[in-house]
């Protein structure tokens, strides 16, 4: 029973690794390519904090927050790639590295905290505003598409969206002390 229950928790900790990695990647990226402007090199260097952050997940404490342990990985895999390059790139001192890891972190963190409240948000609109906002915004549905299926003017789909994003911003804004400024 130990074998399976070994098993199970490889598993479960092979799962939590894609959800983290999943989540944490457009930041890692996009510090990546702030730091390593050409193209290939930056995905390889994204190759290899990936490969890092998978080979060291199990020594993670689960208890703390992922993605400043991940940018670590990413600051210090960017440094020995421009320690590496031949033709070494203009780049900031550590610790300018250092302070713009640690932005992208709080970004993260905001935006998660972001789409957790505007999921929450949109869960209390009613039925026809949610509808409208997954013509527009899932189904990339044009104004005047989603008139003609609605059978209303363009100017109504426009006024609606107005209205349905300055409930959800506030809702947001409630939710999360972030202000939107609309």
């Amino acid at each position: 029973m130990s074998t399976d229950n070994t098993q199970d928790q490889a598993r479960n900790l092979k799962r939590e690794l894609a959800i983290r990695w999943t989540r944490a990647y457009p930041m890692v990226s996009v510090y990546v390519r702030s730091m390593i402007f050409k193209l290939h090199d930056a995905e390889d260097v994204i190759q290899d904090i990936a490969v890092a952050v998978a080979e060291n997940f199990d020594q993670f404490d689960q208890s703390r927050e992922i993605m400043p342990w991940i940018m670590g990985i990413a600051r210090h895999k960017v440094v020995d790639y421009i320690r590496a390059a031949a033709n070494p790139q203009p780049t900031f001192d550590s610790h300018t590295m250092q302070q713009i890891s640690e932005a992208f972190t709080s970004i993260e963190n905001e935006s998660g905290d972001m789409r957790e409240a505007l999921d929450k948000c949109i869960s209390r609109l009613k039925k026809r505003p949610r509808h409208v906002l997954e013509l527009r915004y899932l189904r990339e549905m044009t104004i005047s598409d989603i008139a003609e299926r609605l059978d209303l003017s363009s100017n109504a789909i426009y006024v609606m969206l107005h209205r349905i994003r300055s409930v959800l911003a506030e809702c947001i804004e409630k939710k999360t002390s972030i202000e939107w400024g609309l």
